[in-house]
C-alpha cells in the first residue's frame, strides 16, 4: 500500500494536537500512550495543528513498561514475626495452583470477548502460608491480552502485594546499593498496578562513584 497521511496525535505534554507523517496512516499501530485524534489521507485546508519536522532518537529506556519479578532478588514482602521470604512463598504456591487459574481465566476470558467487554488487568489473589505458620494472601497482576497471549496466566503474573507484609519495617533498612535496586524494581512493579504514570526522583550520594556510574545507576530506573 504505502500510502502517505497523517496522524493528528494530541501531545501528552500540552495537549495540543500536531501532526505526524507516516505512510498508512489507516493501517499503521502505535502504542496506547499516544492518542490519535484523526488519520489523514490529506492535510485539511486551514488546519492550525502543526506539523512534526525532527525525529529524536535515544537509547536509554525512560518509559520501561515491561517488567519481570525476579524472585532470586533481595525479597520486598516479609513475614513480620520470623522475616521469612513471602516473594518466594507467594510464587511457589502461584505455580501450585497454575492449572486452576489458567481454567478460572480462560472461564473469563470468553466471557469477555463475547460479551465485548474491556479489562486492562486480570487481578490473581492466592492464599499462603509462611514457613512459620502465619497466613497471607497474595495478589499478582497481569495485562488482558484478549484472546492474543499463548502464555498462561500464571507465567505472566506479577507480585503487587502480600497481605500482612510490612513494607515500612522492609525499607527501613541498611541495604547495599543491589539490594536497594532490586527493591525499588519490585515497587515501580507494585506501583504500576495502580498507577498511569511513575515518577521517580533518584538521589545517589555518598556512593564515591563517578559521574558515569551515577547515571548508569539512575538509568536502571529511568
Amino acid at each position: 500500500m504505502n500510502d502517505c497521511g497523517h496522524w493528528k496525535v494530541k501531545c501528552i505534554q500540552c495537549e495540543k494536537p500536531f501532526l505526524v507523517p507516516i505512510q498508512n496512516p489507516r493501517e499503521s499501530y502505535t502504542d496506547k500512550r499516544w492518542q490519535i485524534l484523526e488519520c489523514l489521507d490529506e492535510i485539511p485546508t486551514g488546519d492550525s495543528a502543526e506539523l512534526t519536522t525532527d525525529i529524536v532518537l535515544h537509547n536509554l529506556q525512560r518509559d520501561k513498561t515491561t517488567w519481570t519479578y525476579d524472585y532470586d532478588a533481595a525479597p520486598l514482602y516479609r513475614c513480620p514475626l520470623e522475616g521469612c521470604n513471602l516473594d518466594i512463598s507467594a510464587y511457589s504456591q502461584l505455580q501450585s495452583v497454575a492449572d486452576q487459574v489458567q481454567e478460572a481465566w480462560c472461564g473469563a476470558e470468553n466471557f469477555l470477548l463475547s460479551s465485548h467487554g474491556a479489562v486492562d488487568q486480570i487481578l490473581v489473589s492466592v492464599d499462603i502460608v509462611c514457613s512459620c505458620g502465619s497466613p497471607h494472601t497474595s495478589t499478582f497482576y497481569a495485562p488482558t491480552y484478549l484472546g492474543a497471549s499463548d502464555v498462561p496466566l500464571s507465567e505472566r503474573c506479577l507480585l503487587a502485594n502480600v497481605q500482612g507484609a510490612n513494607l515500612e519495617d522492609r525499607l527501613n533498612c541498611l541495604a547495599s546499593k543491589s539490594e536497594v535496586m532490586d527493591l525499588l524494581e519490585k515497587l515501580v512493579i507494585r506501583w504500576q498496578l495502580t498507577a498511569d504514570r511513575i515518577l521517580l526522583a533518584t538521589v545517589i550520594s555518598n556512593l564515591k562513584l563517578g559521574q558515569k556510574q551515577q547515571f548508569e545507576i539512575g538509568s536502571q530506573v529511568g
